[in-house]
């Protein structure tokens, strides 16, 4: 075979994979060369090699064309985990086109509002219960055309009439799939290339407090992400990546990428229940789990009903943290994997990495910058701090996205350029602190960090402390509730009569709740992290009465018991500004200077 796959030098490690690869479709390029025959993706009833993957979207990629998708405009992706989802993916980047991915179990609200914002020209959509598109796209027929809110001509189709045939619509892509076998040196991008700077996906955050925004992510800045983080995961070609998180959280999305630059498998599971989640990761041999709390409680709680052994070498978290009780939950069940914390944003994917195991030597920390970036904490006024004290994060290196879709005034108050340099600094909104080796500790989101009774208060401490009482399987903590002061949520077999005791051994006055509710489980998100504002909302919808239950499908086994609030909490603030003997800031060096933008 060739030495250059798709125009891309046959060079393995560091740096040198990093500056070979320019576009984000380049990563399947080098896997259909270096790993044609490796197992790619699989659900548990197929899978595909790389080299097949690679010809699929090749075939998907024309059909896209016909479909009107040309270099630069979006198209949409609503559907579950699967394999029509990977080569979809892939396929539209082919094109030079901007993908977005978006959960189908967003509300239709949110789907209409992200429709109207980025303006696609097809949207890939899931059938929903009751059969059709959904309510928030207004043609229930099979790729006719609508204008779905957007203001101009948007084709909303499901992924069986993509893959239609002369013959009729088709059940899979199987029965669509050309004869003609694509090499891995044809060009990745056809006939119509895209530049590395241009965007290669649009990622809406969550919209926790207003409508979502779409991250912009240009090719190179994705690039120099995955092959930054891939440095440090250390996915192997013999792995098996098991991704419950949906492709439409960049967590998620990213297993992709990562997968693709190891020649590893990426198995996604079709599942609606975690109760299936352990049978499936031992039937599928995973060695590589991503999660968040939530799914690390499941399997928890699964693992200690079948304590028969897997595979499984490592689980990675981010997105939400894992608490020290979630860690040591997990290492009890799964004595063989080792654990690798993390943390980032979608605004830069990835802030640090630690080391395995990491936390066991050095609690609570969330590693170092990756190679090539620099992290700072600054107090208020924007001054680096020294190590150990706490100030806001702020990020800067070629992992930082281009800011928000049609968001002008939110990108300049996220994404702030040096007026000297033209350097680009993320300020990330959360506030942490670094020590003298340049490892990071999160305290919290800036939502999540509070003063009360002149103490500065996180909520993930207070969620730890109670995931410590034995019995507590899930918590979460919200302050300054509305007539209800700071509640914490919990699941689990303690009686809400003996939780204050416990919680009294654990925490200080300004620490300790005002009111607890016992629930079955905590509500998710479509990411699969613990929806708060619906547990808010289940007190304040319920403020003329007792609040004894949260919003699920089954009533709560105990009431909840109410104490009598202290004095509301002060504002919340900032780092307290203090005078700086040294810059609390942590770089890595790269062995060689990345390509593209350096801002």
């Amino acid at each position: 075979m060739s030495g250059t796959a798709a125009g891309v030098p046959a060079t393995r490690s560091g740096a040198d994979v990093r500056s070979a690869l320019r576009r984000v479709t380049d990563i399947l390029a080098v896997a259909a060369r270096d790993h044609r025959d490796a197992v790619a993706v699989r659900d548990g009833h197929r899978e595909w090699t790389y080299g097949e993957l690679w010809d699929r979207t090749r075939d998907t990629a024309s059909r896209l064309r016909a479909r009107g998708v040309r270099p630069g405009d979006r198209v949409l992706l609503s559907l579950p985990n699967g394999p029509e989802f990977v080569v979809l993916f892939w396929a539209a980047l082919r094109l030079g086109a901007v993908v977005v991915p978006v959960s189908p179990e967003v509300s239709a609200p949110q789907m209409r509002h992200i429709v109207r914002d980025c303006a696609p020209v097809l949207c890939v959509v899931a059938r929903d219960e009751d059969g059709g598109p959904g309510p928030e796209f207004t043609a229930p027929e099979t790729g006719a055309e609508t204008d779905a809110g957007a203001g101009h001509g948007t084709r909303v189709i499901e992924p069986a009439a993509l893959w239609e045939t002369a013959t009729g619509p088709e059940q899979s892509m199987d029965a669509a799939q050309g004869a003609e076998t694509i090499p891995p040196d044809a060009p990745v991008d056809g006939p119509a290339p895209v530049s590395p700077r241009d965007p290669a996906l649009l990622i809406y955050t969550s919209g926790s407090t207003a409508h979502p925004k779409g991250v912009v992510c240009p090719h190179e800045r994705i690039v120099f992400a995955a092959t930054a983080i891939a440095e440090r995961l250390d996915y192997r070609r013999t792995d098996t990546v098991f991704c419950r998180l949906p492709f439409s959280f960049d967590y998620g999305l990213y297993q992709i990428l990562l997968a693709a630059l190891a020649g590893a498998a990426l198995a996604v599971p079709r599942q609606r229940s975690e109760i299936e989640t352990l049978r499936l990761i031992r039937e599928c041999g995973a060695t590589v789990v991503p999660l968040v709390p939530t799914l690390a409680t499941a399997l928890t709680r699964l693992a200690a009903r079948d304590r028969r052994p897997t595979a499984v070498r490592r689980f990675t978290n981010t997105g939400a943290e894992l608490t020290a009780e979630h860690t040591r939950r997990l290492r009890a069940a799964f004595p063989g994997a080792d654990i690798v914390l993390m943390y980032g944003m979608t605004e830069c994917k990835r802030v640090t990495i630690a080391g395995p195991d990491d936390d066991l030597r050095r609690p609570g920390t969330v590693g170092t910058a990756l190679t090539g970036t620099e992290v700072t904490v600054v107090d208020a006024a924007g001054r680096p701090v020294p190590p150990g004290v706490t100030g806001e994060i702020v990020v800067r290196g070629p992992h930082v996205m281009d800011g928000y879709w049609n968001a002008p005034e939110a990108s300049a108050e996220r994404f702030r350029r040096d007026p000297v340099s033209g350097a680009v600094a993320l300020h990330t909104g959360d506030f942490g602190r670094l020590d003298e080796d340049g490892r990071l500790v999160v305290e919290g989101r800036r939502d999540d960090i509070f003063k009360r009774r002149g103490v500065r208060v996180s909520v993930a401490e207070i969620e730890a402390a109670a995931l410590s009482v034995p019995g507590v399987v899930e918590a979460a903590v919200a302050p300054d509730v509305p007539g209800a002061g700071l509640v914490l949520w919990y699941a689990g077999d303690v009686a809400p009569d003996a939780l204050p005791a416990e919680l009294a051994a654990r925490l200080d006055p300004a620490r300790r709740p005002d009111r607890w509710v016992r629930v079955p489980e905590l509500p998710r998100t479509p990411h699969g992290k613990t929806d708060r504002r619906r547990l808010v909302r289940s007190l304040t919808d319920a403020a003329s009465g007792p609040a004894t239950t949260a919003p699920t499908a089954r009533t709560a086994p105990a009431p909840a018991t109410a104490r009598t609030a202290p004095a509301p909490p002060t504002p919340r603030t900032g780092a307290a500004a203090r005078t700086e003997p040294t810059a609390n800031t942590a770089r890595t060096a790269d062995t060689a200077p990345p390509r593209g933008n350096h801002d």
